[in-house]
């Protein structure tokens, strides 16, 4: 158990926080509570057919042999004592970066590995840029009360001397220590606090401040949200207040021995269960060409956790039954508002079950852990949303750091992001982008419902999968949403309109909406299928978690379906989600340079 652990994260509860919560009244919320050379393509495409060939007929053989005799999966003795030698590292160093892909036992294994060092070097240049390129949110998205984040030059403090470093700041400009609301270690490298303007900019003077920015409003998206103003009364409540204790979940048992892996390879047709789809982007995400009216699948997310930030969610709905599918009470964050805010707005429960339900939902046995930065208008915050990735990025680590959770490798964890701005928030593209390059963790980003460009909007990071929604259509192609945002910064379109999901209210009750929220939600239970898939207990994952979030997109880039979306928009991608159990038809189904051979794309 990890609930004697007294750590905090982003040293913000109770220790260190001096100033009242400030209440945001117009927004209708309070402050918050070397890689190794890739081979010639045609030999190394002929020995991946030779060798996927042979996988599968002995993959098949194998399993057939098992399901004749008991219900167990394919094990492999792969137990590893290697543990996240910090919890406060950052980007590990790799001499031999991932493969990109080991879909089959060893049909990929002669793929170039996946270069992160030099990704990173490249995302650095693009974000530049787009800091020059996008404007940041209208003044009337400021939050009222003159609270900013101030985010230091990297390496300028170290988490043993962050405080001091702060302290010492605010007291140079007048602010004085009770000024801090929030120091953060993980999600930034920096701290929040109540400043007046002058103090503000005379920060931003400070050689070793790299930016200073205020408090933005955060915004749901989806189209049918309801977008009251959330004028009525909030109460004033204290963010920090809430106990963040950290424990183990009690994790549902599987046919897993303790001291050996199951391999949850790519899905073989034979084994593939199909049932009537609930909704057509079930239909879309595990057939190419014409719906056919199934939903065809084979992972289902076991053991993989999906971290929702968004609003309150109904957990009494059928949805989420018949076992419990919640973290317990410490896995789980409100960072605003109350967990009973759920019926007052029905985006949170609606996202968990497309992502997750048992009927509308992908990922049907993962662990939900709500995370709730958004009021029951819709509406968060800059700060809202700091408290809930501080928090996330400290569980995970503290979870992969523990020497009792080295035999089941590092959490196969997800996070979903369906809220944005109505501009660029630099605080909130670095503290999205950290959640991959820091903590491991695989995200997922609602593009945006403003028809334009998707770059123009946070939060974007190239880690990030983006997501952009579709149509409906009685054929094999799909219309762009006309509220959908598009662009470069897209990676995937998703079914995201005229989507049936569960209600807030009830045990029973149903809801439509469209949005790209809903794509977003729809990829992310997609994510957790690939992450359900991957092996995280190899050894290589132990000591290197931020290659997972990386091997997860290259997944569902290589597999997804392309060339379907009939106008994607101007530098978008056409390339559709798809299932672990989505098999090719034709070439044209797989990306350039790869062939669809037996149904993979190789």
């Amino acid at each position: 158990m990890l609930s004697h652990l007294s750590i905090m994260p982003g040293r913000d509860i109770k220790m260190y926080q001096q100033a009242p919560a400030i209440m945001v009244e117009e927004a209708g919320m309070s402050s918050p509570s070397p890689s190794a050379p890739a081979p010639p393509l045609a030999s190394a495409r002929k020995r991946k057919q030779t060798v996927a060939a042979a996988a599968i007929v002995g993959i098949c053989g194998s399993l057939m042999l098992l399901a004749s005799s008991s219900n167990e999966s394919v094990l492999r003795n792969n137990r590893h004592s290697t543990i996240i030698p910090r919890l406060l590292s950052a980007v590990p160093s790799r001499q031999n970066p991932p493969t990109s892909i080991r879909a089959l036992t060893t049909a990929y294994d002669d793929e170039p590995p996946l270069d992160l060092t030099s990704m990173y070097k490249d995302h650095e240049v693009l974000m530049s840029a787009r800091r020059l390129a996008s404007p940041a949110p209208p003044s009337s998205d400021v939050i009222p009360g003159g609270q900013y984040v101030v985010v230091f030059k990297a390496g300028y403090t170290t988490y043993d001397d962050r405080y001091q470093q702060v302290t010492a700041l605010l007291n140079a400009v007048g602010a004085g220590q009770g000024a801090i609301v929030q120091v953060y270690d993980l999600a930034l490298e920096g701290f929040s606090a109540n400043l007046s303007s002058a103090q503000a900019t005379a920060l931003q003077n400070e050689a070793n401040v790299d930016y200073v920015e205020p408090n933005y409003l955060v915004h749901s998206r989806s189209i049918n949200d309801d977008d009251e103003d959330g004028s009525d009364a909030v109460p004033n409540e204290d963010l920090h207040g809430h106990d963040v204790s950290t424990s183990d979940s009690p994790r549902r048992q599987t046919n897993v021995d303790d001291e050996s892996e199951r391999e949850r390879n790519l899905a073989i047709p034979l084994f593939n269960k199909i049932e009537p789809a609930a909704h057509w982007g079930l239909e879309r995400l595990s057939s190419r060409g014409d719906k056919n009216g199934d939903y065809v699948y084979f992972h289902n997310g076991e053991n993989t956790h999906l971290y929702l930030f968004d609003t309150a969610i109904n957990e009494n709905h059928d949805e989420f039954r018949p076992f419990n599918r919640f973290g317990t009470e410490a896995e789980r964050k409100v960072c605003i508002g109350s967990p009973d805010d759920y019926l007052a707005n029905v985006h949170g429960t609606y996202v968990a079950s497309v992502a997750a339900g048992m009927t509308y939902g992908t990922a049907r046995n993962a662990t939900i852990h709500p995370i709730q930065v958004l009021l029951s208008s819709g509406k968060g915050s800059t700060l809202t949303v700091l408290c809930g990735v501080e928090w996330l990025m400290f569980n995970q680590l503290m979870y992969n750091r523990h020497e009792n959770n080295t035999d089941s490798g590092p959490r196969k964890s997800i996070a979903s992001i369906t809220w944005g701005t109505n501009g660029r928030s630099d605080v909130l593209d670095a503290a999205v982008g950290n959640l991959a390059k820091k903590a491991g963790i695989t995200t997922v980003v609602a593009a945006g419902n403003d028809g334009g460009n998707a770059c123009n909007y946070s939060p974007y990071d190239p880690t990030a999968i983006m997501v952009a929604s579709l149509d409906d259509s009685v054929n094999a192609t799909h219309a762009r949403s006309s509220f959908s945002n598009y662009g470069s910064c897209i990676d995937f379109f998703a079914p995201g309109a005229d989507m049936v999901g569960a209600s807030s209210e009830g045990t029973t009750g149903t809801y439509t909406a469209s949005g790209t929220s809903v794509a977003a939600a729809i990829a992310t239970g997609v994510g957790a299928l690939y992450l359900d898939e991957v092996n995280t207990k190899s050894k290589k994952y132990q000591t290197d978690i931020v290659s997972i979030p990386a091997e997860i997109k290259e997944r569902m880039d290589k597999r997804g379906y392309r060339n379907a979306v009939t106008d994607p928009g101007a530098g978008s991608p056409n390339v559709i989600v798809a299932g672990t159990a989505n098999i090719c038809k034709e070439n044209s189904h797989c990306r350039p340079g790869d062939s669809c051979y037996w149904g993979f794309c190789m």
